[in-house]
């Protein structure tokens, strides 16, 4: 009887760890981070496992160009994540679609500290009256600039830092001594995504792409901004160029002033040599406003629904990412928590502090389920602009046409 007993006692035993593990809720997580930004996204995911042992989140990821296609198939079919990365502008598409699940419910029924979130990138998600996201991060561009040659101009400050110009006039007379000098002196991916940069001084001067159905992009505002982004390419032909080598000629050091994303600032710290410093988006016009993107948390609707413990579950990570952030800020992006943008621990990292104030004043492009196509649209025209091909009024009147059919 004794020995049946032992060994009936290390049945119990053995199977333990087995219902332990079984016990967990999963939480399947898809998102598209690649080379620096998915190491720290890895990192701070074996963080959470390891420190919620009734949770295991499971990642998924999924290369960049294929990303939104297999997201839309998944959800589509009923077999989507359990949670997803998903960029804020691409939000009313899915969300409009009846994709994604409205989280006004499940955030007033838990104790998730909304307040906490700044403001702009909170808002942004919000869609129609509901909020279909939680924003991890702010990823606006910023202004990086190159110490040794504006220090070699006497560009720099007393304390060593770069002032940037406050109106067109300065900034073009900026370029111009800077090229005079014998430098390169803007790398920016004028081939490729060079309408955020238009679309920054667009809001500045208090213009807008279109507002609700009304198209307002064909405004003098839209021309004066759009004629002054032009104007420094055009003046210069050699500064057209594409995103890689934008970044690898500010990364040798050769480019004065650089105009990128926050995401590039941890590639730049682990260059030697590379004596650089970064500031936000200049404001030449009327306004403080910056181009930018958030990666939000967003929850696809399932087929059969989500239970309360599954959802409990999507909500613990998401909070604890969120309220982590700092973690992510090494990668560059600005978190969108005030109590991590306020820790000791964030400001007294390099670079980010400088760049952080700016998440109070980005703009995102309206809202709109056809936003991509819009996007696409202005990406085509500015491009021709900058490169001769258009003049600024031929490129207005034809995004003037293209938005029309797309939001009326």
């Amino acid at each position: 009887m004794k020995r049946l007993f032992v060994v009936a006692l290390l049945l119990v035993l053995v199977a333990l760890p087995a219902q332990s593990v079984s016990a967990q809720i999963v939480v399947n997580f898809w998102n598209n981070f690649s080379g620096g930004d998915g190491e720290f996204m890895s990192a701070m995911v074996q963080k959470f496992n390891e420190t919620h042992p009734d949770i295991r989140v499971e990642v998924s990821g999924v290369t960049w160009d294929d990303y939104y296609n297999r997201l839309l198939t998944s959800i589509a079919g009923g077999i989507g994540p359990d949670v997803a990365i998903m960029h804020t502008t691409h939000v009313p598409a899915y969300a409009n679609q009846g994709m994604l699940l409205p989280l006004d419910a499940e955030l007033a029924s838990r104790n998730i500290p909304v307040d906490d979130y700044v403001e702009s990138a909170w808002t942004g998600l919000n869609y129609q009256g509901k909020q279909y996201g939680i924003p991890l991060d702010v990823h606006p561009w910023v202004m990086y600039y190159n110490k040794d040659i504006l220090g070699e101009l006497g560009l720099l400050n007393s304390a060593g830092e770069f002032e940037p110009p406050t109106s067109p006039e300065e900034f073009r007379a900026l370029i111009d001594t800077i090229h005079a000098a014998g430098h390169y002196p803007l790398s920016v991916e004028y081939v490729g995504n060079s309408w955020r940069g238009w679309y920054a001084f667009l809001k500045q001067a208090g213009g807008d792409v279109f507002v609700g159905n009304e198209v307002t992009i064909n405004s003098p505002e839209a021309l004066e901004t759009l004629t002054f982004w032009a104007s420094i390419p055009l003046a210069y032909p050699e500064l057209v160029i594409g995103y890689d080598e934008s970044v690898a000629i500010f990364a040798q050091g050769d480019a004065a002033l650089h105009f990128n994303g926050v995401w590039i600032t941890g590639y730049f710290e682990q260059i030697d040599g590379l004596n650089f410093g970064v500031v936000p988006w200049p404001t030449l016009f009327d306004s403080p406003a910056g181009w930018a993107n958030s990666h939000a948390f967003v929850v696809p609707v399932q087929r059969g629904g989500i239970d309360k413990a599954k959802m409990d579950a999507v909500l613990t990570f998401v909070n604890w990412m969120t309220e982590n952030s700092y973690m992510w800020a090494l990668a560059g992006h600005i978190p969108t928590r005030q109590s991590v943008l306020e820790s000791p621990e964030f400001k007294a990292l390099p670079y980010r502090p400088d760049y952080a104030a700016q998440a109070e004043t980005v703009v995102y492009l309206p809202q709109h389920p056809n936003i991509l196509e819009i996007e696409t649209a202005l990406n085509e025209e500015v491009q021709a602009v900058t490169a001769g091909v258009k003049t600024p009024e031929e490129a207005l009147k034809t995004l003037e046409q293209i938005i029309g059919g797309l939001v009326r």
